[in-house]
């Protein structure tokens, strides 16, 4: 469809629409900059509905080259609507209650991401789902996308209305690869949902309905090892920060079976599923212990 019509047409559409409107003196009259502004928001929004439809084209081998030039006129149209007017960027479509940004993230389509974000385009908007763009891609799997998106500070523990972070949705589609990257920018894995179900809650739940055992036995020990990772537990780094400080207080002087039978609590506690709280309770008596008992 040529991008000079519809903007003849949209135009042409604005221009009458303001014409019959003149005859109310309560109605402030447009000025052209005003017209052409929502001339230039009809056609983002177009170009939103078709990177939508664009996004669900089947590609397969005979079809790659031709779905990969649509693809490029379409980060073109997009390019030089928004270099003409950047105060549309962050526009939120009617139809979809979307931006271009949270479209073209949901799709995929990494080249146009990454365009949108040189031009400021708002990184934490949502979706009338609460989804940010990072949802979007990780729901989805686009790895190289999602890391376009932290690459330039996407909040990586941002939740949508049900409480979902990017993490969870990438571990219900079992998309492993990109699990594999939010963990890496430091997703936080004690997060919970709506339900008070964490990522590895999740997986375990999804193993039950999943054919592709192999997949998701891969992502739950991925999600296991992540919570010994203080990166992506903020309460095991809160725990060994406070460990750490109590040790500083003990007793210099641990030796024979003093320091034989603190090093084995110590070890059997870690060995525990006891919570932190209680970890580090425990820590404390048996340090007010060793302190006074040979």
């Amino acid at each position: 469809m040529n991008s000079t019509i519809i903007r003849k047409a949209a135009a042409l559409f604005l221009a009458s629409t303001s014409c019959l409107g003149a005859t109310t003196t309560s109605q402030q009259p447009k000025t052209t900059q005003d017209r052409v502004n929502e001339v230039n928001k009809k056609l983002l929004e177009l170009w939103i509905t078709k990177m939508n439809f664009l996004g669900n084209t089947s590609t397969e081998n005979n079809k790659i080259k031709h779905f990969s030039i649509k693809i490029e006129n379409l980060r073109k149209q997009i390019k030089k609507l928004i270099t003409s007017d950047r105060s549309i960027i962050n526009h939120i479509s009617e139809d979809s209650n979307n931006t271009i940004l949270i479209r073209a993230a949901s799709c995929g389509h990494t080249k146009i991401v990454d365009f949108l974000l040189k031009e400021g385009a708002n990184v934490e908007a949502t979706d009338n789902h609460g989804s940010t763009s990072l949802i979007e891609a990780a729901s989805r799997g686009h790895k190289n996308t999602c890391k376009a998106l932290l690459s330039i500070g996407a909040n990586i523990n941002a939740t949508d209305n049900d409480l979902w972070t990017s993490l969870m949705f990438a571990v219900w589609e079992v998309h492993y690869e990109t699990i594999e990257l939010l963990l890496t920018y430091n997703a936080n894995i004690t997060i919970k949902n709506n339900e008070e179900k964490t990522a590895l809650d999740l997986a375990n739940e999804k193993s039950k309905l999943s054919s592709d055992d192999k997949a998701i036995k891969k992502t739950i020990k991925l999600l296991k090892a992540a919570f010994n990772n203080e990166a992506n537990n903020p309460t095991l780094r809160a725990a060994n920060k406070e460990t750490a400080r109590l040790l500083e207080g003990a007793p210099r002087n641990l030796y024979g079976k003093r320091a034989f039978w603190f090093l084995l609590t110590v070890f059997l506690l870690a060995l525990t599923g006891w919570g932190t709280h209680h970890y580090i309770s425990e820590l404390k008596y048996i340090l007010r212990g060793l302190a006074f008992v040979e």
